[in-house]
């Protein structure tokens, strides 16, 4: 007959399971998902498809691998695959399912590999599911998390490294999280390490000298430098080669200490309106975290054991990441929005050391916090996302009335920072070019604009202003290629700026109008030379 603590602990996985399904709902109850980055990754994703697998795909024009080994392939190819036999709005509901679903499973396999009585801990997550860099579309990133946490997880449970398996295993996790993100890699790699030697100084009584005497140490040590030795060398040659300047702008501390705790990394769509529900999870975790250590202290007096164990290591990572999100500037290695990477990982390392010393009466009444306040995060910005999604949908069937091979320059007059790379929906399934694609001038993605052939560097400034500068008959002076088709995007009646007034001119000397999308967000026009051609 089963003990009722595991007839209870069997209900329980259910619920945990029930728990990440509901959370995958809002993602297929929209036609389209939004995030920021995400239409352009999954636009990309098609170029690279298209490059793999097509001789004379017209984007051969103005676009080419990156020569280099980059991080971020991981989330194109991905999008990619998905891509090849479904509807891109679709592919990309399938890859953000894939995220939504691993994230809790490889965090509660990290937590219950750290202490199995500690498995409320694991309904944390949940808040951070859909979090600030799930909203932006940090979609390499959020995919290597996922990677993260099952990796650190496996290396608790196979840290002796005494087999060639575990050794190879070791290898392609490594190379995958390199290939997903740079950080999510160097934090692997950071906290394997520290965990080896917190080990070896809690196993050696604090000795220094162990660390260069013990055998089975440094073999341990050598066989996981030579397991990561490969992403190691391709991340020194990215840093070194491909990086690039930073400007190094110190945060503003006081700015920071706030960001965590309004624990900045739940808030994404509406600041002041989800910090409502956010900013209350801070004392639910502050009190936690005082559980856990005095939790942690009356175990040691009642035991007679020392007072530092193994698994104060994660709070030891916590606090760096913390320290990190404090000094370290936003944007380096030709990467910004790093510093809300640092309090993701903060927290999520904090949460690790309460799961192995907090009572478990503290560890359900905070798992009972994040589930609920995760859900009310999830109906806040729903409005938003359905709005997005309608207007995604609106840009969207455009692609019903381009040509393949043709060229598209979106001008988008929005305030609505969300839709900053909607219009590369339009080419995330057709062979069409969007002159809009800010990963081509980033050095850390798989695509980049081939020499001189860069809109951004001979259109205007379309690409960084919503009241747009262009000359749209320079694109065929200069690359020989026309600009077939220009898009309006929430263009207002009113405007009647110069440089409006100029693209307005343009637009009726050159081109007519040749669509009107159903909600009124856009109004696509048609070079003039190219009336009467079928789609």
């Amino acid at each position: 007959m089963k003990k009722p603590y595991a007839r209870f602990f069997e209900f329980e996985k259910y619920f945990f399971f029930g728990l990440i399904v509901l959370h995958v709902l809002p993602v297929f109850s929209l036609s389209y998902y939004v995030t920021h980055d995400g239409p352009a990754h999954l636009y990309n994703s098609n170029l690279v498809s298209q490059l793999l697998f097509s001789k004379s795909s017209p984007a051969a024009v103005f676009f080419q691998f990156t020569p280099e080994v980059v991080p971020n392939w991981m989330g194109h190819l991905l999008l990619g695959f998905f891509n090849f036999f479904l509807p891109a709005s679709v592919a990309e509901k399938i890859f953000l399912t894939l995220y939504i679903v691993l994230l809790p499973l490889a965090f509660r396999k990290l937590v219950l590999s750290i202490n199995e009585k500690g498995v409320w801990a694991s309904y944390f997550i949940f808040p951070f599911i859909q979090s600030f860099t799930f909203h932006i579309g940090f979609y390499s990133f959020s995919i290597g998390i996922c990677v993260l946490l099952f990796v650190l997880a496996w290396w608790n449970k196979n840290k002796e490294m005494n087999s060639p398996k575990k050794m190879m295993v070791l290898m392609a996790a490594m190379l995958v999280l390199y290939f997903s993100h740079l950080f999510v890699f160097l934090t692997a790699f950071l906290c394997i390490i520290g965990l080896m030697v917190w080990e070896q100084f809690l196993e050696s009584r604090f000795s220094i000298k162990s660390f260069f005497t013990d055998k089975k140490f440094l073999k341990r040590m050598l066989l996981f430098f030579l397991s990561a030795m490969v992403p190691l060398l391709l991340t020194m040659f990215f840093l070194f080669q491909q990086s690039a300047p930073s400007h190094f702008t110190m945060p503003n501390r006081a700015y920071v200490a706030e960001w965590f705790s309004d624990v900045r990394p739940l808030i994404s769509l509406d600041y002041t309106a989800e910090k409502v529900f956010a900013k209350p999870l801070f004392y639910v975790y502050t009190i936690v975290f005082i559980s856990a250590v005095a939790g942690k202290i009356k175990s040691r007096k009642k035991k007679s054991k020392s007072f530092i164990e193994s698994s104060d290591a994660w709070l030891i990572f916590s606090v760096i990441m913390l320290l990190a999100f404090f000094f370290v500037p936003d944007d380096m290695a030709s990467g910004g929005v790093i510093g809300i990477r640092f309090c993701l990982m903060s927290y999520l390392f904090l949460f690790l050391f309460m799961a192995a010393y907090s009572r478990n009466v503290f560890l359900v009444s905070c798992a009972m916090a994040s589930v609920i306040v995760s859900f009310l995060l999830m109906q806040e910005r729903y409005p938003s996302l359905k709005s997005l999604s309608d207007e995604a949908g609106d840009f969207a069937s455009c692609a019903n009335y381009m040509k393949n091979g043709s060229t598209l320059l979106p001008l988008n007059y929005s305030d609505n920072w969300m839709l900053n790379n909607m219009a590369d929906y339009i080419g995330a399934e057709k062979e069409i070019i969007v002159l809009d694609n800010y990963e081509a001038s980033q050095v850390h993605f798989p695509m980049q604009w081939k020499k001189g052939n860069n809109p951004y560097q001979i259109v205007g400034n379309f690409g960084t202003s919503n009241r747009p500068c262009v000359e749209l008959a320079k694109l065929k002076r200069v690359t020989g290629v026309d600009i077939d088709y220009v898009l309006l995007m929430d263009q207002p009646a009113e405007l009647n700026d110069s440089c409006t007034s100029t693209i307005g001119k343009q637009l009726s000397e050159q081109y007519d109008l040749l669509y009107s999308t159903p909600g009124k967000h856009g109004k696509l026009y048609q070079l003039k030379t190219r009336r009467g051609e079928r789609r």
